[in-house]
């Protein structure tokens, strides 16, 4: 797996960001306003060959990775934040694979763990949380910038 360090955006310009909101940890998307902007990289772990890929986010107790999870014994699932301390703790839980949705150089990002699971924004509190759907329709269009010195 390749590990490249990039920032995450949303089709709006947003950075995808992890934030503890309500005394949780979410993967959200918020708009950069100063400050130091290398806070906002993510690691992205790439398998070419798989055509995966899987995320880790920098806060400040760590680096963390969304993974898609079972709840209400497999009839539900949901993304929650894991910690990693190495990437070869990433496991096809973590991984997503990008998925066209006719939107130029953005992409949707769609779990691999069966049922297919894609990540999507909703507005809560006036901070857009991502989360998991079983459907495409509402989902998050991103790309992946480098970083510029």
């Amino acid at each position: 797996m390749d590990i490249t360090n990039r920032f995450l955006t949303s089709k709006e310009g947003q950075f995808v960001t992890v934030r503890k909101l309500c005394g949780k940890l979410n993967l959200c998307t918020v708009p950069h306003q100063g400050g130091e902007k290398n806070d906002l990289l993510v690691q992205i772990h790439t398998d070419d060959e798989k055509k995966q890929l899987a995320f880790s986010f920098k806060h400040p107790d760590g680096h963390y990775s969304p993974k898609v999870v079972s709840i209400e014994s497999g009839s539900r699932y949901t993304l929650q934040l894991e910690k990693i301390d190495n990437p070869t703790d990433l496991t096809k839980n973590h991984r997503f694979e990008k998925v066209d949705i006719k939107s130029s150089e953005h992409y949707g990002l769609r779990s691999v763990v069966e049922p297919k699971q894609y990540l999507h924004a909703k507005c809560r509190n006036h901070i857009h949380v991502i989360q998991i759907s079983g459907t495409d329709s509402d989902c998050i269009a991103v790309t992946d910038v480098p970083q510029v010195s």
